[in-house]
């Protein structure tokens, strides 16, 4: 029987990358539960819910592991160019596995939308005080990029953040 293709090389990542064995595998089971949940909250998960999959993943019998590995492995995934990139907004961490930086803008909108899991074009005029063409340039950004869903069946268009709104719930 021949050893996996990843278990073969962690000696030559591990040179590379200048990590060992417990964040090579940790960072790969890192990438595995954001690529697998990327469908459903458009690359960007709470660091709570990333502990929870990476966890589902490792077994019962694997080696306990909390925020402060998720980070490290993360940091060793840099010289990569991997595009996974722990955030902080609000009160929240979030892993980010896409590939490009969030402006201010989609940051203060993130945050508003933490506690209802969505936002509304009024929320954003209240709370930040932009425009009209402010909020639409921004929300539009984000539905292009896969970061919120648009609900107009209700009185008010509600635009929710899958990161958010499935925090907890298992994905995988």
């Amino acid at each position: 029987m021949q050893p996996a293709p990843s278990a073969a090389n962690k000696g030559f990542w591990a040179d590379l990358l200048g990590f060992g064995d417990f964040y090579y595998e940790l960072g790969i089971q890192v990438i595995e539960a954001c690529i697998s949940t990327r469908h459903a909250n458009g690359g960007l998960i709470t660091m709570e819910d990333l502990c929870k999959h990476v966890e589902a993943m490792r077994g019962r019998n694997a080696q306990e592991i909390n925020e402060d590995d998720i980070i490290q492995a993360i940091r060793c995934l840099v010289p990569l160019g991997s595009g996974f990139q722990v955030t902080e907004i609000g009160t929240k961490k979030l892993v980010r596995s896409i590939p490009r930086e969030f402006n201010t803008d989609q940051a203060q909108v993130l945050s508003l939308a933490q506690d209802a899991s969505y936002v509304t074009v009024d929320v954003i005029a209240d709370k930040a005080g932009w425009t009209g063409e402010r909020i639409t340039s921004v929300l539009e950004m984000m539905l292009r990029d896969g970061l919120c869903w648009i609900d107009t069946q209700g009185p008010e268009t509600r635009y929710y953040f899958p990161t958010y709104f499935f925090a907890g719930l298992s994905l995988v």
